[in-house]
């Protein structure tokens, strides 16, 4: 993985991330209530939601002669005209949640 690019893990893809900043305590304990998880380093709740562009990653498996999962994720979108602008720009703000794992570097 190079530092500053995007590593196409996917695992922004898999959570809507809110600010803490600014959020009321009855917000934060009824998104609590309903699943979200608490970053406290990164200062976001993290709502599970897998996006439904987001697909397993296969590989060919010469002894079955069939595709196998590989544990990773792919979008669908990436590297397509369709892929949307705002999925783009994501990492280019920089102030963004940052998954284990991410290669963009977090801007302070």
């Amino acid at each position: 993985m190079t530092p500053g690019q995007c590593n196409r893990c996917g695992e922004c893809c898999k959570v809507i991330p809110i600010l803490l900043k600014g959020m009321s305590p009855e917000t934060k304990e009824w998104l609590l209530a309903r699943g979200a998880k608490e970053d406290r380093k990164q200062g976001y709740l993290l709502i599970p939601h897998v996006c439904e562009q987001l697909e397993d990653e296969l590989e060919y498996d010469p002894i079955t002669e069939g595709h196998i999962k590989t544990g990773k994720t792919r979008c669908r979108l990436h590297d397509t005209a369709r892929y949307p602008l705002a999925c783009a720009r994501y990492h280019g703000f920089g102030h963004f949640y940052k998954p284990e794992g991410c290669g963009y570097p977090k801007k302070e």
